[in-house]
Formats: structure tokens, sequence, C-alpha cells
């Protein structure tokens, strides 16, 4: 439903973000009426922690309460999403992996057809894009961003796709070729460098999985390949070396460290504090006038700098805590690679790209890592209720022996 909220902006920009707002607030509804099966307590901190800042937020002075709505949207999602994965079924979860394919199978088919066949409904998509020309733009050439607010977000969708066509056996293997070479194609397109290196490094460990070989050798020898392509070809294979000089995804970043340095140069205190949820929230600037607000290009920045030390550590401990306990409760045959390579994802993609504001790739990472929560939550649950009934019964035999 999301790519399809998200294409009617080019038919109405009212209704497609009309159905936007209406999908994640099903999502978030969806929790909060069953806040009740929440069981896991890091689960419950986060939420808690998420309703804090928040609250905390609306005590901040001339803080625009259009940046609270966006950057709540943009912060939290993720959460919200996480949560509803760990209370879907063990009935349900196929029909879920089943959903997010498809989905996902329909952008990454339009962005093919958009390189090819730009046409009007696509100008209007991207005339609502409040993102910049570099986002819109590769070289001076358009990059496809399907029905989405962006290249980068086809390329997180694409992602997700490739992990389910490498790492499941959702699809046979026939399907599961031609969805990996849907996506290949299709992310391609979106001329998205950090999204394509992650899409060749799943691919690898793939292959190295299948063949056996340990993935220590395999990266030494990876290495030692790339390096020599560096000494022969230096026009045309980038040096690692001098890629945090040269390379625009690393200048172009550090200025938001540089940003988020002098302002919290300025106010100290916000350090521990933080500046309030969306002011660390991609293409909200133009909100804030008074009020700090950085681009991110980082989502552990933009926890830091929107919750402070204070809450933003911790806050980002619990949801790695949960994706661990995700990929240690998944299945070894293949299971554990998926939810890892999804994980992995995640935590690259967020170092050079704010992906928790990639909608709605961002649902769908999260809701995965949280499909696979749910069993580890009701394995724990089980595992108390044991304890307790065991307890019970030692008791009345002990009642029973006194009589």
């Amino acid at each position: 439903m999301q790519p399809l909220a998200s294409g009617l902006r080019g038919i109405s920009v009212p209704a497609g973000q009309g159905l936007i707002l209406l999908c994640d607030v099903l999502l978030i509804a969806l929790v909060f009426a069953n806040i009740h099966r929440v069981r896991d307590r890091r689960l419950q901190v986060s939420l808690a922690l998420m309703i804090f800042s928040l609250v905390y937020t609306m005590t901040i002075p001339n803080f625009p309460p259009a940046g609270l709505i966006g950057g709540g949207r943009k912060s939290y999602l993720v959460l919200v999403a996480l949560a509803v994965g760990a209370m879907v079924g063990e009935d349900r979860r196929r029909l879920i992996h089943l959903s997010v394919i498809a989905a996902g199978a329909v952008v990454a088919a339009y962005a093919i057809k958009q390189h090819f066949f730009f046409g009007a409904f696509d100008t209007n998509i991207l005339a609502t894009q409040t993102a910049d020309k570099y986002t819109n733009l590769y070289k001076g050439e358009q990059r496809a961003f399907s029905l989405l607010s962006s290249g980068f977000h086809v390329g997180m969708v694409c992602l997700v796709l490739i992990a389910y066509s490498l790492f499941t056996r959702i699809l046979g293997r026939a399907s599961s070729l031609g969805l990996l070479t849907l996506a290949l194609i299709a992310l391609y397109f979106t001329f998205t460098r950090t999204c394509l290196i992650i899409a060749l490094v799943m691919i690898a460990y793939r292959i190295c999985r299948t063949l056996r070989v340990p993935v220590v050798i395999a990266a030494s020898a990876l290495a030692i390949i790339y390096s020599s392509l560096v000494v022969v070809a230096p026009d045309q294979v980038p040096n690692p070396f001098t890629a945090v000089s040269d390379d625009t995804r690393f200048t172009g970043r550090s200025v938001s460290y540089v940003d988020a340095a002098q302002d919290w140069g300025v106010a100290p205190l916000r350090l521990v504090t933080g500046f309030g949820v969306g002011s660390a929230g991609s293409a909200q600037g133009d909100l804030f006038d008074g009020p700090a607000h950085i681009e991110p290009h980082n989502i552990f920045l933009k926890y830091v700098f929107e919750m402070g030390v204070a809450l933003g550590l911790p806050f980002l401990l619990l949801i790695g805590g949960l994706i661990a306990s995700a990929i240690r409760s998944a299945k070894q045959d293949g299971e554990r690679d998926f939810v890892a390579m999804i994980t992995l994802a995640v935590v690259v993609s967020g170092l050079s790209i704010t992906v928790v504001e990639a909608w709605p790739a961002n649902v769908y990472l999260f809701l995965i890592i949280g499909l696979y929560l749910g069993p580890r939550i009701a394995a724990v649950a089980g595992a108390n209720q044991t304890e307790v009934n065991e307890q019970v019964t030692a008791m009345i035999a002990a009642n029973a022996s006194r009589s």
C-alpha cells in the first residue's frame, strides 16, 4: 500500500500525502491498540523513551510544531515497525514476507520503467520532493526514484529484495533468481553507490556460503584484488585510502559533524538533553528558524543530536540489543544470514544515509527484524510461564506433604 500511496502524489499531492499519513497512523494505532502484547522489556523501555522525547520536545522554546510532527515520523516510525513485527503471529509471518516482496517488486519494476520512459506522472512526483539536486541527480543523470521520494529509498527497497532472493526460501529458485535480477537492475539505475556496495557484499557472502569458503579468506582475497586494481587503474577505481578526503560521500557528510559540534558549543547542555525530535530530520531545515537543525546523514548522529546523550545512547543500545536478539532467534538454515544481511543494510547505509527516514524501506527493514524478534519474545514468555507453573506445582506438593 505504501508505494501506491507515495505514487498517488503524481496525480494529487494532497491525496497522496493524506494516504501516506493514513498508512503511518494505522501502523502507530496498531501498536498502541495492542500495547499489552509488548512483552520485551527493552521494547517497552524504547517506546517509553520515544514518548518521553516527544513530550520533552514540546517544552523546547520556539520549536516548530511541523518539525516535531515530521521529525517524530522520521525518527520513530522504525521503532513502531519493529514493535508491529514482534506482535505478528507465526501463522501470519509468511503473508507479511510476501507482502513486502510484492510491494518491493512494484517499486523496482517501476524504477526500471522510469529510467527508460520518464513521463509527466514522474515529473509530478519529482516536483513534490523536498530533496535537493544531489539527491535527484548523479553526474547530471536522473536517478530512478520510482514511486518514492528518492533513489536512496528505492536502493534500500532493492537491498531488501536482494536479501530475500539470496537468503530465504520463501520463493522458488526461479522466482528468487527473477527477483534478484529485477532488484539489481533497478538498484543500478538509482546510482546509489552505498547501496550498490552493500548489494555486492551480500552476493559475495552468498557465494562464500555456497562454496563454503571462509569469509576471512574471501575478504582478504577481495581486498588484494581491489588494491591491485587501484594501482593498475587509479582513474577508474576509487582509492579507499583517499576516499575520506576526496569522495563526496565523506566530504559532503562531514559538514553535519561540524554543524553539530558548533551547535553543541553554543548550547553545551543540549549535548545531554538533545535539541528535540526533528532537529536532525532530513529536508526539514526550512522549518527551523531559531532552533538548531542539522542534516545528519548518519543515524547515530541523528539520535544523539535529537535526544541527547542521556536518552540517545540508551535508545541506540536498546535497539541494537533487540536486533541482536532477532538474529539469535532466527533459525540457522539461512534465516540467520537473512536477518544479518538486513542488519548490515541498516548499519552500513546508516553511516552515510539516514536510512531510518527512507520510507517505506525503513518500515520494511524493521518490520522484518521484528518478525524474528517475535519468536524470541514468545519463547521467553513461555519459559517464564513454565517456571511459574513449576513453582506452583512445588508449592502444592509441599502443602500436600505437610498435611
